[in-house]
């Protein structure tokens, strides 16, 4: 059987307002791209990350899975990093909510935010700066 690769993902998110969505993570360093013409789709993406937003019809339409689970889960997107204390600086940098963490260990770190949504997005991974770690 030949084989191939899956190389890319994309998370969906059904957000109030797709303008807002797009600048938000605009300002997380994403970039933005409009792709369709028929059902036009508003994508942003960084590094391997690619975020698909669908417009709400309804605001009830808008429902993280954290927000109705147990909330031992506590992350609707993982984003795996090798710099997970670098993703805290920006964010801190520019005033985005830090709801979980940031937890920092030789074996694994994690940090998760909230958008604007309500979605918890966890970044977990290493570090760039080891002296964080003693």
């Amino acid at each position: 059987m030949e084989t191939f690769e899956i190389n890319g993902f994309a998370a969906t998110m059904v957000v109030r307002d797709v303008e807002e969505a797009v600048e938000f993570y605009k300002n997380l360093g994403f970039k933005h791209e409009v792709i369709g013409s028929k059902v036009v789709h508003h994508h942003v993406h960084r590094d391997k990350l690619t975020i698909i937003f669908h417009p709400a019809k309804k605001p009830e339409e808008v429902c993280p899975g954290t927000s109705v689970v147990d909330k031992k889960y506590y992350f609707d997107l993982y984003c795996y990093t090798d710099a997970v204390d670098l993703v805290v600086k920006e964010c801190v940098l520019k005033g985005i909510e830090i709801v979980n963490g940031p937890h920092y260990s030789k074996d694994w770190s994690e940090a998760t935010i909230k958008d604007l949504n309500g979605y918890c997005i966890t970044f977990g991974g290493g570090v760039a700066n080891a002296e964080i770690l003693n």
